[in-house]
């Protein structure tokens, strides 16, 4: 593992909190009066999207002062917009704890962060509140490397010198081992190509962090191994070579490809690249770029089109764009598109034959075989990554292919209904028909549909044998009716005509069935109710399964 992934672990790691009794904290305060972490910030930003920092207004970089951050970490903030499954990480270079908590002396800069001290958790060195250091994160067996670092000063110097080099190297290749000023040095020197592409990716920074022995090193490897001059060519003409790829450029490439996220300003310069007729997208984003531009234009364009001719040309644009989804700007977030391509392309095959059936049952099979592929990419395609427009192009795109299908599918179910009645009405009991006491667990989740389902199946397989079964849900298919018809129970429950909102009431007494009852008539059968908190232990037995209903009101583990 890399520094830089556990220091990203650990950060993150510091969020975590105890649902039972805490509220999700909505940030994470990262102190550092030393200002050590400075240097590393680009690679710190690469790796964790969700950290900004306190200092001038420099939106591009996620840096602001104080009230501009609080806007940020709200969200209201239109054009700044961070990760919405990780918490926001504050950086306050030059600040400690203590002048946060401290909020009558606490700096006018800094009073509109004090609040955020409640809202949120630290990432702070042991329990006397103090910051981590570099010196500590690395050597630190408790949140941090557990490295052996030599204490002096020069090698703290270097320590602090070579910090993003340091972050970048794998934690083995420094273990076992006093590290001393040298060991750092040769860091510096042992691994050109890093170099190289740090300096593409951002020059300035690059010149104002590195010793002079350290650039010239770089130019003199440059100069031999990759015929070009930092200083004389530029930027420029080392991303011209690196799009190339000819000779030892090819190693940097592929360098650039295990490592792309590491450099979030190199494609930029990429991009500044002229690509002749005969170049490769996959190395041109200039390429990339343009095909995305007119993937845009022809998706566009179909919206016009019945939706026979518009599934007809989603394919064909998914035949030509299907490839840019294996080019490292796919994987960079640069084609949005061509990834949600894909799933609009299996929802245009998916919808191009009309789906009923001979009854209710046939069209049910005819679902779990292959259909529901249709609503499992629907919904993949509304959650992809896209700008507000190519958003409302995705789903004018779905109104078009889409809903229709999906209301013929329906009328055509509804009709065989009518016609050969409902099927599940002696079915909806099944998965729990013969429960084997102490043996099983039930877990009901609310909604679980059938394509959503699989996506559980699909990441429940590597834990053990997974078996995906189907049951007819109860009419209405609304939480309050279904959630009863699926509980061992069932038998205990009826409908009457003075039952509120589709909740049955029991069978042997005019009552609403709550939860009082659910609990009381499970434990009659034999049935262990989990409460909040509660913990279960299963016997180690043969065949001893877990089935997953459809919510979690009726065991909780």
């Amino acid at each position: 593992m890399k520094l830089i992934d556990l220091l990203v672990q650990e950060v993150r790691a510091s969020a975590a909190y105890n649902s039972n009794v805490q509220a999700a904290p909505n940030v994470i305060l990262w102190t550092d009066k030393l200002r050590q972490w400075e240097s590393a910030l680009p690679l710190l930003q690469a790796a964790m999207p969700e950290l900004i920092v306190l200092g001038d207004y420099a939106p591009e970089r996620k840096t602001g002062p104080a009230i501009w951050i609080k806007c940020v970490v709200e969200g209201v903030l239109p054009d700044i917009e961070l990760p919405t499954d990780r918490t926001p990480i504050v950086y306050l270079p030059g600040y400690e704890r203590r002048d946060l908590r401290a909020i009558a002396a606490c700096p006018d800069s800094l009073k509109p962060l004090a609040e955020l001290q409640y809202r949120g958790c630290w990432w702070i060195y042991s329990n006397a509140g103090r910051d981590w250091t570099a010196n500590a994160f690395l050597v630190s067996s408790n949140g941090g490397a557990g490295l052996d670092v030599a204490k002096d000063e020069k090698t703290q110097q270097v320590m602090l010198r070579v910090l993003p080099e340091i972050l970048e190297s794998d934690r083995e290749d420094l273990s076992n081992r006093r590290l001393e000023a040298a060991d750092f040095n040769k860091l510096v020197s042992s691994d050109p190509v890093r170099d190289l592409l740090s300096w593409m990716n951002d020059s300035q920074a690059c010149r104002e962090r590195w010793e002079s022995s350290r650039w010239q090193a770089l130019v003199g490897i440059c100069e031999t191994e990759y015929h070009f001059h930092p200083e004389q060519d530029g930027e420029l003409t080392a991303a011209e070579l690196l799009c190339q790829r000819q000779g030892s450029w090819e190693g940097v490439w592929q360098r650039f490809l295990e490592s792309c996220t590491h450099y979030p300003q190199l494609p930029q310069l990429l991009l500044k690249v002229q690509a002749d007729l005969a170049a490769s997208g996959a190395s041109y984003p200039s390429i990339n770029a343009s095909e995305e531009q007119q993937l845009e234009r022809d998706l566009n364009g179909l919206l016009q089109l019945d939706p026979a001719k518009a599934r007809l040309s989603i394919g064909q644009l998914e035949s030509r764009h299907a490839e840019r989804r294996n080019w490292v700007w796919h994987a960079l977030a640069m084609a949005p598109l061509a990834g949600v391509l894909e799933h609009l392309a299996e929802i245009a095959n998916a919808t191009s034959n009309t789906f009923s059936g001979t009854d209710p049952e046939e069209m049910a099979s005819q679902y779990r075989e292959s259909y529901w592929r249709a609503d499992d990419h629907a919904l993949r395609a509304l959650a992809y990554p896209l700008s507000p427009g190519l958003q409302a192009l995705v789903q004018g795109l779905l109104d078009l292919i889409y809903t229709p299908w999906l209301d013929g599918v329906t009328r055509n179910f509804q009709s065989l209904v009518r016609s050969k009645g409902y099927p599940g009405i002696d079915q909806v009991n099944e998965a729990t028909a013969e429960y084997a006491v102490a043996g099983e667990a039930v877990f009901f989740v609310d909604g679980l549909r059938f394509d959503t389902a699989q996506r559980l199946a699909a990441k429940l397989q590597g834990l053990g044998e997974i078996q995906l079964d189907s049951n007819w849900a109860a009419l209405p298919s609304v939480t309050a009716t279904a959630k009863a018809a699926v509980t061992p129970v069932h038998d205990r429950l009826t409908g009457r005509l003075t039952d509120r909102d589709f909740e049955p009431s029991l069978a042997d007494d005019d009552k609403d069935f709550s939860s009082h009852y659910l609990r009381k008539f499970l434990n009659e059968k034999g049935w262990q109710y989990l409460e909040e908190g509660g913990q279960v232990t299963l016997p180690r037995m043969p065949g001893c399964k877990v089935v997953t209903l459809i919510r979690k009101a009726m065991l909780r583990a």
